[in-house]
């Protein structure tokens, strides 16, 4: 009787299962012939309108205006490896200038193929071409931050694999960059440990007595009392909080510009949403920028974000 149960039971739940699935799929078949947009509805979400904006073949921001751009943007990074010994009162070594030569040689010979030799494809393109300066600024900032969008790529395959080992070679001269930033980074925190190690020495010497006397009865526990008076400092969370600080100006800085850019096309919530996804180096790609002063603004911003990270 238990048996008969059973199988009746599974039957009938197999049976409900069966139709409602079937109701489902016509339902998802009528909608998507009627809403093609979808949306909250359940339907599938159309492309973002970013695909509709096509870029110009020329840029229209002047041509002293685009080098400026780029030169600040190389400046940041080229500079980078002189910038670190002298923020700890050290000249360069010979192996910082080498990396510092290295950034610039890369970065510049980038601009050129990029923009003269090497063609590209977009769906922001009307056809295949070179990059402009702005969009070189724009792309090299994708690859050396690993955000990736994927909106601009080679379009030939010998194009990709110069890019491929391009960014090999980008990646290797960043990370004897983060090498170098590291180092001085372990080094600030061995002198933060040495100087807490030092004052902690400094405050039991204090409290000694300075002619301790002869006790007869023998040692007393004082020493031991004393050292437990001192209490090793937990680490101050103040460095996690001016990072998390400083990444929230970056976002909202993000955010404004972007909703309220009047080209851009996007609300706040989608920028916010772009914003997180670039500033994190995700890089999903379905917003992304679409005007010349928003992919200025993104290469500034992933670099800032990068270094912040």
């Amino acid at each position: 009787m238990i048996t008969k149960l059973v199988i009746f039971v599974t039957f009938l739940v197999s049976s409900v299962a069966e139709e409602h699935s079937r109701l489902g799929f016509l339902g998802t078949a009528s909608l998507r012939a009627d809403q093609p947009t979808g949306g909250d509805a359940g339907g599938v979400l159309p492309p973002p309108g970013d695909v509709n904006v096509k870029w110009k073949d020329e840029s229209d921001m002047p041509k002293f205006v685009q080098w400026t751009f780029a030169g600040l943007w190389v400046g940041m990074l080229a500079l980078i490896p002189v910038a670190i010994p002298l923020i700890d009162g050290k000249p360069p070594t010979r192996s910082q200038k080498i990396v510092a030569g290295l950034m610039i040689l890369v970065l510049f010979g980038g601009f050129y193929l990029f923009t003269n030799i090497i063609l590209f494809q977009s769906i922001h393109f009307k056809q295949i071409r070179s990059l402009t300066t702005v969009e070189c600024i724009y792309f090299m900032a994708q690859v050396i931050t690993t955000v990736g969008y994927g909106d601009i790529t080679p379009a030939k395959v010998r194009g990709q694999v110069f890019v491929g080992m391009y960014v090999i070679g980008a990646l290797f001269v960043i990370s004897m960059l983060i090498s170098d930033l590291t180092n001085v980074v372990v080094n600030r925190a061995k002198d933060y440990r040495q100087k807490l190690l030092d004052q902690r020495a400094q405050d039991q010497n204090l409290l000694q007595p300075a002619e301790p006397a002869q006790d007869l009865e023998g040692p007393t526990p004082r020493t031991n009392v004393q050292q437990s008076l001192v209490r090793r400092k937990k680490p101050s969370p103040q460095p996690l909080l001016t990072a998390l600080a400083i990444f929230a100006c970056l976002d909202v800085c993000w955010v404004m510009f972007f909703s309220m850019h009047p080209n851009e096309g996007k609300d706040m919530f989608q920028a916010f949403y772009m914003s997180v996804i670039t500033l994190s180096s995700v890089g999903f790609g379905y917003f992304t920028p679409v005007t010349e002063h928003g992919m200025v603004f993104g290469a500034f911003w992933m670099l800032l974000a990068a270094q912040l990270w």
